[in-house]
Formats: C-alpha cells, structure tokens, sequence
C-alpha cells in the first residue's frame, strides 16, 4: 500500500512518517506536502493508495482538498484535533478519522482498516456524500454510507425505520424487511443522524424515523411506539414530552 502525508506542521508529518516505518505492514511512503495546493499536486501525480489528511491547513481544509480530487481518489485518514462538524460528516461517508496526537496503536489501527478495505465500487459515493454533508444543499442528512462485514451500505435516511442497540454494535431496521447489522454504537449512529430532524432517540436502546410512526400506546404511565415495519418499542419516560411535542 502506498500513503503521502499532507499536513502543515512538519513535526506531525514527520511523527506520522515515524510511526509508519515503524510498523510492520508493507506500506510505502510516496511523498509529503504542506497544504491544500501542494497536497493535490502530490495526489495527482503520485497517486497513492491512501493519503493521511490534515483537516486545518493555511490555505483551506482537508475538506477544500477532497472536493479538488478528480483525477485520483485515494483512501483517507484525516488527522484531526478538533470540528465536530467535519467529524459527522467524515462519519456520514464511512471515511475514517483519527484524532491528534497520533500514536503507534491508532495509525496502525488506521492503516490496517485501510488495508481491509476490498470494494473499491463506493469510493466515488464516499465523495460524494461527504460533500452533500460539508456543502449547504437539500441533499445534506438525505443519505449516509456505513460498512460491515458484508461490505458499505448506501443508507437513504427516508427508508431508515428505526436503530436498535444490541452491546457495541446496532442494527438498522429499513424498509423491505432489510436490516443491516453494525459495529457502531447507538451513540455513534445518533451522531450520524443527528443533523435530520426526524430521528429522535426515544430510549438508550432505540432511535426511531418519526415519520415512520404507525401507532402511540399507552399503557399505565408508559408509552410505546409502533414502528411501520410492525416493531413496538418503548419510550423512555424522559423522552414523552419531546416525542408527544416533535409528533405534533
């Protein structure tokens, strides 16, 4: 696998270069650069498998970067020390981030996630989605791409019917009886969802699609929720005023 290094402090591309040689997978170094300019002339004419992406550089962001690439789109690893927003969208298109300083154990994390990945037939979608997610269009929050052992998911967020959690790993439940199993967090997945409006997490066992509300039970002083797909799910009792007032 080949990588370049795009950052604009030479200390953390030189740390990031160390840790690298450092660890024991067949990863070649191709070349390094110091902003967005230099960084797609790196890419354009040395076209590595993977790039590690600084997100704040003098010249514009690792974001500008990506939405400049035509000619070769690598894997990337943004390196990061803070921007909530450009983490939800980085997590919107299954792109991987890790946040600074770096160590050994999250580069070689990084670099073998980078390694496993076999179907190449999403990467122009990853693009894609992450630019509706940083650009201010109708589009943003309409769509996200997550991976599992089968491979990356294009999830429409109107045929996502509610998630459930189940330890460190959640399932969405879709239209069409589909459902897909992930390993991420509810947390993780709220975080993803949190920019549309009509998810809500009802319960720290579920979020749901209030548009894909059929039925409200109530039951004593608790309330329940019936999904369209048939499945019944609890509200938390801190949960029923906002889910009575988001419904109505």
């Amino acid at each position: 696998m080949t990588v370049c290094i795009i950052d604009d402090e030479k200390t953390n591309r030189d740390i990031i270069s160390y840790l690298i040689q450092k660890i024991q997978l067949d990863v070649t170094i191709l070349g390094e650069a110091n902003a967005v300019k230099s960084g797609i002339e790196l890419v354009n004419s040395k076209k590595p498998d993977l790039i590690f992406l600084d997100i704040e550089m003098p010249d514009g962001t690792g974001f500008d970067l990506v939405q400049k690439l035509d000619v070769h789109k690598p894997e990337i690893i943004f390196c990061t020390a803070y921007n909530q927003f450009g983490l939800r969208a980085i997590e919107c298109s299954a792109l991987d981030y890790i946040l600074k300083p770096v160590t050994k154990n999250t580069i070689e994390t990084a670099l073998q996630k980078a390694k496993n990945i076999v179907d190449k037939n999403y990467k122009s979608v990853q693009y894609e989605i992450l630019k509706e997610q940083l650009e201010n269009s109708e589009k943003k929050g309409k769509r996200f791409l997550i991976s599992n052992s089968d491979g990356a998911h294009i999830i429409a967020t109107d045929e996502l019917i509610c998630c459930t959690a189940e330890s460190n790993y959640s399932h969405l439940f879709l239209t069409k009886n589909k459902k897909i199993m992930v390993a991420k967090t509810l947390k993780e997945i709220e975080a993803i969802l949190e920019i549309n409006e009509n998810f809500l997490r009802i319960h720290q066992s579920n979020i749901i699609n209030l548009d894909k509300i059929e039925n409200i039970i109530r039951q004593d002083n608790n309330i329940f929720v019936v999904m369209s797909n048939g499945m019944e799910l609890a509200v938390a009792r801190s949960k029923k005023d906002e889910l009575l007032e988001r419904i109505n």
